[in-house]
């Protein structure tokens, strides 16, 4: 099978140029409308027959040649506008590159060398979620001011800066409050606390002191609860080391449930005081079992972070 000199449209192309030859001869002298209608045909021919390279010269996007630099993409996902957000273009045929929204639910890494785009792409995003009415969580480890300015402007321009909450303890004049333990029931609460302890496994000693702060801070959380009493890390600081402030909160507490377990919590550092003979909490015994978990809280209260998170 032998493949042809030209197409249809080489061949229509170099007819129209012939039509502007045949327009130059001296037969046609005289004859102003066809000579310019040759002309014509000449001029679209020649358009034609340039057509092809300008647009190869401007259409910097190759679909069949492949650089030595350039890794064939895979297939994109085919999925639809509304449910998924944009990640970029392949760099061979310059195709879309989309997110379904049920892969966002899963974990990512964005892998790449300092200057890269990994954070230009999160910022990408962040854009497309916020602008469609969603959600997120920005978690900035190196704390760049630049970065807080490109969010907060994404969010004033889209018209949501009342949904924006911005905690940064490096400068607290310039960040909200939030207190991370104001929320939840006493277990979910104690759980958080106790993250703030080194994990010790297979080591008996420290999982007994782990269970006896955690039975501490559920009994104590748990009251202040059903008291309807708020607190902060400051406040759970002082109940830990201050028996006349244990004992306040504990006439709060209605009774019930929550009652008792702080009563049985408390009974056990309770003493007869060898000067008076009445019953009162020790506070050392008290501070050999709370007195670790106290001073990590205590962190929390004081400086900058205290002046963020103690509210």
């Amino acid at each position: 099978m032998t493949k042809p000199l030209m197409g249809a449209l080489d061949a229509w192309a170099l007819l129209g140029v012939s039509g502007g030859l045949a327009a130059a001869s001296p037969w046609l002298a005289g004859l102003d409308v066809p000579a310019l209608a040759g002309l014509a045909t000449a001029a679209v021919g020649g358009a034609a027959l340039a057509m092809p390279r300008l647009r190869r010269y401007y259409d910097r996007v190759d679909e069949d040649a492949f650089e030595d630099f350039v890794i064939r993409s895979d297939e994109p996902l085919k999925v639809t506008e509304d449910r998924s957000v944009l990640l970029g273009y392949t760099t061979d045929r310059n195709r879309l590159v989309r997110l379904p929204d049920d892969l966002l639910t899963r974990h990512a890494a964005l892998i790449g060398a300092s200057g890269g785009g990994k954070t230009s792409l999160g910022l990408l995003l962040l854009w497309q979620q916020m602008a469609r009415g969603g959600g997120w969580t920005f978690i900035d480890a190196k704390i760049e001011a630049d970065n807080l300015a490109s969010v907060v402007h994404m969010a004033r321009v889209l018209g949501r800066v009342s949904d924006l909450y911005v905690l940064d303890i490096s400068d607290p004049d310039r960040s909200h409050t939030y207190n991370p333990i104001a929320y939840g029931d006493a277990d979910e609460v104690a759980s958080r606390l106790l993250n703030l302890i080194p994990s010790a496994e297979n080591n008996p000693g420290a999982d007994h002191y782990l269970q006896s702060v955690n039975h501490a801070l559920t009994a104590i959380v748990g009251g202040l609860k059903a008291a309807q009493r708020l607190y902060h890390f400051g406040d759970l600081t002082i109940l830990m080391q201050s028996p006349g402030a244990m004992d306040a909160v504990l006439r709060r507490v209605p009774p019930g449930p929550e009652r008792m377990a702080l009563e049985v919590f408390l009974d056990k550092y309770r003493r007869p005081d060898q000067k008076t003979g009445q019953v009162a909490l020790d506070i050392n015994r008290l501070k050999d079992t709370l007195g670790g978990m106290a001073g990590r809280l205590a962190l929390f209260a004081q400086g900058k972070f205290g002046r963020r998170l103690n509210t």
